[in-house]
């Protein structure tokens, strides 16, 4: 049973936060996300208290990501892994596809047409969306399976209501191991913050490397721990932030 997560020293470990259902509401519309003042405000000075070992760890495309990180300068790793961007970098760009995964997209594009759904394009997914049309739910599921199951190199990732054709080497685990390997996140134990299925694999990522995963909402996890929402993430993380200021030296 999952249990509220414990304060973390902020100088000892490095957070990796989802962006939607996390950082901001979830809503029908994707483009209409926005991020409340106070989750903006603890992750900025969650930043400072860490020494910058701050990242967003998404699915969404980072060229859509972007404009809802307005103030913040933080590392981001978008499409689940397949794009990744530091402070420093070239500004965000909209990228190309994977190859991979041209042969799926115009079935899937099909498919969408005759259910009145959205398929977003991004590099590194192809994402059909069935907000609003929970009725759909298995056949969306069926049909995006059957086109991960075409290539070698893909898989299927079934979240809130959506479902995804991703590159098979791809995933959030595999991002946050990235960001592991160098500063400011080397030698930290990593926190992985999330609210649906697909953060699952870093949520275990976070806890094979000696950290923990945190679960935003209901439904079962292997994270070790759990917050009932969004507005609760953010006085979490102003707590773990102002719990170092009167720490002692580590």
């Amino acid at each position: 049973m999952t249990q509220t997560p414990p304060l973390p020293a902020p100088r000892q470990h490095a957070f990796f936060l989802d962006f939607d259902g996390t950082l901001a509401p979830i809503v029908d519309d994707p483009g209409g996300v926005h991020m409340p003042d106070d989750t903006r405000d603890a992750i900025r000075a969650l930043q400072a208290r860490t020494d910058r070992a701050v990242a967003v760890v998404t699915g969404r495309a980072l060229v859509d990501l972007v404009p809802h990180l307005r103030g913040l300068q933080l590392p981001l790793s978008g499409s689940h892994g397949h794009e990744v961007w530091h402070p420093g970098d070239p500004p965000v760009a909209r990228s190309g596809m994977a190859p991979a995964l041209e042969p799926a997209e115009a079935r899937l594009r099909a498919l969408a047409a005759r259910h009145n759904l959205v398929l977003e394009r991004k590099p590194g997914a192809l994402t059909v969306h069935f907000r609003g049309m929970p009725h759909l739910e298995d056949i969306v599921r069926d049909a995006v399976g059957q086109e991960a199951e075409r290539g070698d190199d893909l898989k299927a990732l079934h979240g809130n209501m959506v479902a995804e054709v991703v590159l098979a080497a791809a995933g959030k685990g595999a991002a946050i191991r990235g960001f592991l390997d160098a500063a400011p996140f080397l030698g930290r134990r990593p926190v992985m913050i999330g609210d649906d299925v697909t953060d699952e694999d870093g949520f275990a990522a976070a806890q094979e490397r000696g950290g923990f995963g945190i679960k935003i909402g209901a439904g079962d996890t292997c994270a070790h721990y759990r917050l009932a929402s969004v507005a609760a993430l953010a006085e979490w993380l102003d707590a773990v932030a102002e719990s170092d200021l009167t720490a002692p030296p580590e």
